[in-house]
């Protein structure tokens, strides 16, 4: 069944057990609540005795008033003429011999539920709502079943929802990222800069771990920072025997290496002169825009290095001497040009996994030596 259908059967047992609880007044459920003390089988016992005590109950009351005549009888036997008054009574009392060992066969039943006549004549009322909520119990346990199977159900479905969020928070992420990058001023000089940029802003942390572990190393892209756990310098060999039989002294441990202090981070430079790669091709295609605005640039792909032009002037075909397009190294001037065959470069991913695995081959080497 579908999680429509379970609903379905739920409200439909519901409406059966609304139906069922507007017969249930304070006192029917007193009483509800005394008989839930007893199994189901001592239950319906008890329901078939009540009803005949109360069936009996007359010929009992009446048994009753007949003793207390019959005392008064053998308590005066020398009023013979009272007895013979009463006679109408013994006849009665003697024709109610069957009751009164009824009665008596009962007596231990009759005992048992003396303190609970009102007790019995609610569930004698009750009766039917009794046998109407024993019929529905099977479908009281499948409602709880079906509820308790929704709710687990809505945990799976909150959950779900908690993930999707967290999914939906990422792709956002991700998104702003990629719009980012495929802005129309995103060119190949943008992402040389940006990767420029994260390497000045890379860090290196030191950590020291337990001796025997081996060293490794983790990059954490959200904080640029390479994280390096070093093993801790192991205890300091024991000391050699001496020449005159004595034993050397324990050796000292070996000091921790302390892990130094973070480098302040430098101040970042200037930002250059923002411009954008409005066109690009062979340089034989530039004559094809020599009536461009003035300032509209060029990137000129077949040339090795790669060379960028700029429009100068309103005169035609007016473009400045191509300048090589790289990336300046700042104090020194000197211009990194990019290849032709690799416009772009390395990503920030794999540079970074470069210097990761060159830190890991040397602590190998270091661990290997030691």
């Amino acid at each position: 069944m579908g999680f429509a259908d379970d609903v379905t059967n739920l409200r439909n047992n519901m409406d059966v057990l609304i139906n069922a609880q507007k017969k249930f007044t304070d006192n029917k459920l007193d009483a509800i609540e005394k008989a839930s003390k007893f199994t189901q089988k001592e239950l319906k016992t008890f329901v078939a005795v009540a009803t005949e005590v109360l069936t009996k109950y007359n010929s009992i009351q009446q048994v009753r008033d007949g003793l207390d005549s019959i005392n008064k009888l053998v308590s005066i036997q020398n009023q013979v003429q009272y007895a013979s008054d009463n006679r109408d009574v013994i006849s009665a009392v003697a024709g109610s011999l069957d009751d009164i060992k009824a009665v008596n066969a009962l007596g231990h039943s009759i005992c048992k539920v003396s303190g609970m006549e009102p007790t019995l004549t609610t569930l004698v009322k009750m009766k039917d709502d009794i046998e109407l909520v024993l019929e529905n119990k099977d479908k009281i346990d499948a409602t709880n079943q079906l509820a308790e199977d929704i709710r687990l159900d809505m945990a799976k479905l909150k959950k779900m929802s908690a993930e999707m969020s967290s999914n939906l928070v990422e792709m956002r992420s991700l998104h702003a990222s990629m719009a980012e990058l495929n802005k129309d001023t995103a060119t190949h000089a943008r992402i040389a800069s940006f990767a420029h940029k994260q390497l000045q802003d890379f860090q290196v942390k030191t950590f020291i771990i337990e001796p025997d572990r081996k060293g490794y190393s983790k990059y954490e892209s959200k904080e640029n920072t390479l994280n390096l756990f070093v093993p801790q310098g192991k205890e300091g060999k024991e000391g050699e025997k001496g020449d005159d039989g004595r034993r050397g002294q324990r050796g000292v441990p070996g000091t921790a290496v302390e892990k130094g202090d973070t480098g302040d981070v430098g101040q970042s430079g200037r930002n250059g002169q923002n411009f954008r790669i409005d066109l690009f091709g062979n340089k034989r295609e530039m004559a094809r825009f020599g009536n461009r605005a003035i300032g509209t640039s060029f990137l000129s792909l077949d040339e090795s290095p790669v060379m960028i032009y700029f429009r100068n002037s309103n005169t035609l075909d007016s473009w400045t001497k191509g300048q090589p397009f790289g990336i300046s190294e700042g104090e020194t001037a000197n211009i990194t040009v990019t290849d032709s065959q690799k416009i772009g470069g390395y990503t920030i991913e794999q540079i970074m996994s470069h210097i990761q695995n060159m830190v890991e081959k040397r602590m190998e080497q270091d661990g290997s030596t030691s």
